[in-house]
């Protein structure tokens, strides 16, 4: 979880970000490595969210979720 001064920024961030470490993948963010992990991004306004080294899809999305909701009841 990164907070960015600006939504415009973690915007770019994330596309950055994308670019670099999942280039295969275009708008689904979402990426199963070679050791079988997930990697799974999202963006909450000025904050980029990341998910490295999940076991599994559901895992991955759970804790994208769960920092979701956490940041929309600031």
């Amino acid at each position: 979880l990164v907070q960015y001064p600006a939504e415009k920024l973690a915007e770019e961030a994330l596309q950055s970000f994308s670019r670099a470490y999942m280039p295969e993948v275009k708008d689904e963010r979402r990426l199963q490595t070679e050791d079988g992990k997930w990697t799974v991004t999202a963006k909450h306004k000025e904050y980029l969210l990341i998910v490295f080294g999940a076991s599994n899809l559901a895992e991955a999305e759970d804790l994208l979720g769960a920092a979701d909701n956490r940041l929309k009841r600031q």
